[in-house]
């Protein structure tokens, strides 16, 4: 009797090893999936500053078109003026000497004339009396 208790005894102690020795496992990797979350939420939140490269924009007369795809449009209708107002006041503030044209009616002609992106840019530089023209174009990524 006392050999079958030592030999269940025996058992027991080897699972409740085995089982530790696993715990000890499972936690490690746990911990390197916290340190691995911690690290991508800190490289998303971190803000890099990147500065221009295109020096052509210092004093000239600027447009911003910016332009999107009709299902981005349909679902975030507000994104390309948002885009449009917020971009040409980061130039503004940033590059000397720009003279930006009003966003509101670079949206204007956007509307009234639709066919606009086909037209050589030139012509389109010409029309709204500018320099240069920033062209953004934005589609949404389905995955």
């Amino acid at each position: 009797m006392k050999s079958v208790l030592s030999k269940r005894a025996c058992i027991r102690a080897q699972i409740a090893l085995c089982g530790v020795i696993a715990l000890g496992f499972i936690s490690s990797c746990q911990v390197f999936g916290i340190a691995s979350a911690i690290g991508q939420n800190i490289e998303r939140d971190k803000k890099i500053e990147v500065l221009a490269k295109y020096a052509g924009l210092d004093n000239k007369r600027v447009a911003i078109l910016v332009k999107a795809d009709m299902g981005t449009v349909y679902e975030h209708p507000t994104a390309v003026p948002n885009i449009s107002v917020n971009l040409a006041q980061r130039l503004q503030e940033n590059v000397p000497g720009i003279k930006m044209m009003n966003p509101l009616l670079c949206l204007n002609y956007q509307h009234q004339t639709p066919n606009w992106s086909a037209q050589p840019l030139g012509q389109v530089a010409e029309e709204l009396d500018v320099d240069r023209l920033v062209i953004l174009s934005i589609c949404m990524n389905i995955a």
